[in-house]
């Protein structure tokens, strides 16, 4: 930042961008425009969010996860609203604002990062070890966050009620740091149980179809496999672009404390969704899908034959898990020794395969930490 003037060299001192050089006042108003646009982009997407949150909270109990879930949206819209003003409205004091918003920061960071870690725990939910190491991960998380009040420093824009970032330390970056390499260790292990899972084949080429398209996965591992990619690829982008400009040392610190804005936003946005999709996908997958289906049986001719044909005329259209049946059987005569059984067989069906828990074990591992 150039050197300050004095209020007589202003045309107008009370105008916060005359305080500053134009190279400066354009990152400033680049940066404000930066943060209202994040904070546009979370808000609409919340409120889009709203019926399916709606439905979480009517259908399924109050649990940790919940809670989680509700810490991790408030603290990152605490946080985006706070930058806002801070950049772009007039402010009694600059340090108090800041305060609220890197405790916000503080406090969203880790909670977004253990919706993350919940899925962790409901897709290896029979492996305390992967718990424990994905936890402790989720740990240094929270205690490098900790150094985010200490990080970011602001003042006065001149004699006005304005404010800008004056610094940015370096150990900012260990946050953003951690949290990358948390999600990038959870994205494969993810990736690799769910694809391990595939019912495509077992060659090399499958293996790799399964872990990069889902081919073979059931429904919700498949869900849970495109969520991670998603969040991946949006969390490690962002995360590079974060660290970059906070340890380049040429840069403004207006610029260096700009990124984490829309880093936190979509990394929120996307967490968020993966979080109430997986738990809309359990909610409806647990109301059993039924359908009938015929099985046709003569007397005087082979059954094995008979159910040979049956067998081949079926279509598998998808995988059939905890299947239950119901039959009723009827039986018409046509002629004599020729009879026609016929067995109407209900099936009840579950999108679950074994390795993937089903509702009660998701809603221990999610809800019971």
């Amino acid at each position: 930042m150039a050197t300050v003037p004095s209020p007589q060299q202003l045309p107008n001192p009370y105008t916060s961008l005359a305080w500053l050089s134009p190279a400066a006042a354009n990152q400033y108003e680049g940066s404000r425009y930066l943060y209202v646009a994040s904070l546009s982009v979370f808000i609409w997407d919340w409120m889009i969010a709203w019926p399916d949150e709606y439905k979480i909270i009517s259908k399924a109990p109050i649990c940790p996860s919940s809670i989680i879930y509700s810490t991790s949206r408030i603290s990152v819209f605490s946080f985006l609203l706070t930058s806002v003003i801070f950049q772009a409205a007039p402010v009694g004091s600059c340090e108090i604002l800041l305060d609220v918003m890197t405790w916000s920061l503080t406090i969203s960071v880790p909670s977004t990062s253990a919706l993350f870690y919940l899925r962790i725990c409901a897709v290896f939910h029979n492996s305390r070890i992967v718990a424990v190491i994905f936890g402790v991960l989720w740990l240094f998380i929270l205690g490098t966050a900790f150094l985010i009040p200490f990080s970011l420093t602001g003042m006065h824009i001149g004699t006005t009620d304005w404010c800008i970032d004056s610094g940015v330390k370096f150990f900012g970056s260990l946050v953003v740091i951690s949290s990358v390499t948390s999600d990038t260790l959870s994205f494969f292990a993810i990736s690799y149980r769910l694809a391990s899972s595939s019912m495509q084949g077992s060659s090399l080429r499958d293996r790799f179809r399964a872990f990069v398209r889902g081919d073979g996965l059931p429904r919700i591992s498949k869900l849970l496999l495109q969520g991670g990619q998603w969040y991946y690829f949006v969390s490690v982008a962002m995360g590079v672009v974060t660290m970059s400009m906070i340890l380049s040392p040429h840069t403004s610190p207006v610029f260096r404390a700009m990124f984490p804005i829309p880093n936190i936003a979509l990394k929120n946005a996307m967490a968020t969704r993966i979080f109430r999709q997986v738990h809309l996908g359990i909610i409806q997958t647990d109301m059993s899908s039924s359908h009938c289906s015929g099985q046709l049986r003569m007397r005087g001719f082979s059954s094995h034959d008979l159910r040979s044909a049956v067998s081949a005329g079926r279509s598998l259209e998808h995988d059939v898990y905890q299947l239950e049946t119901r039959g009723v059987d009827h039986r018409v005569p046509l002629a004599d020794h020729i009879d026609i059984e016929i067995t109407k067989t209900i099936e009840t069906r579950r999108d679950v395969p074994d390795d993937i828990p089903a509702k009660a074990d998701v809603e221990l591992a999610l809800g019971g930490m």
